[in-house]
């Protein structure tokens, strides 16, 4: 059983979660010994606040999400949080600009138009700060990726052949000049074009 003296061996990561949560864990893998108690506070804050919704596993509490509400100018100011147990408390201070996971391109679709384009929606008013990520396979070969950081939702390649079948993804990370997050989105679901799925549509 863990006690007090030992919250120093505990870490704490935070990730947010498209600008519309922070959800903080602790203890990584590992299910928690103990129930901690979690507070956090912002910068700006003039007081921790304690956790009003834990996440739990096994019957421990693993995590922390709470909205995020921030303004855009206290968006990225340094967050604060802290671990109790018994009488001991752990305090770490985060960067939350590197550490945000933008949520999966939703409405991915296809049109043929003199050349093959992909269409998808933007989230949470980022789009101007989105790297996209595109990956693609012809025929269920390997997959080809693309990067490009241009506003524009959408991906074209050259006329395709009318005998091959394609399939794509997409995925965001904030770009570079917005702070570049080290987490990339999930993969948008896949979308289809060719002979097959056309094919397929007429039945």
């Amino acid at each position: 059983m863990k006690n007090s003296s030992t919250l120093s061996t505990v870490n704490v990561s935070c990730l947010l979660e498209d600008l519309d949560y922070v959800h903080c864990s602790w203890d990584g893998q590992n299910t928690p010994e103990v129930n901690y108690t979690f507070y956090s506070r912002f910068h700006l804050d003039n007081s921790f606040l304690e956790c009003t919704f834990y996440t739990s596993e096994k019957g421990s509490t693993t995590g922390c999400k709470q909205p995020y509400n921030k303004l855009e100018t206290q968006r990225f100011s340094p967050f604060f949080t802290k671990l109790t147990y018994d009488t001991g408390s752990f305090l770490q201070e985060h960067k939350l600009k590197s550490q945000v996971k933008l949520n999966a391109p939703v409405n991915v679709t296809v049109k043929n138009d003199s050349n093959l384009c992909f269409y998808w929606n933007h989230t949470n008013g980022w789009y101007k700060c989105l790297e996209k990520e595109v990956r693609y396979k012809t025929n269920y070969n390997k997959w080809e990726s693309s990067r490009f950081s241009m506003e524009r939702p959408s991906y074209c390649t050259n006329l395709p052949s009318g005998n091959s079948t394609y399939e794509l993804q997409v995925r965001f990370r904030v770009v570079s000049y917005c702070g570049e997050s080290i987490y990339w989105s999930d993969w948008s679901q896949p979308v289809y074009w060719g002979s097959i799925w056309r094919a397929m549509a007429q039945d």
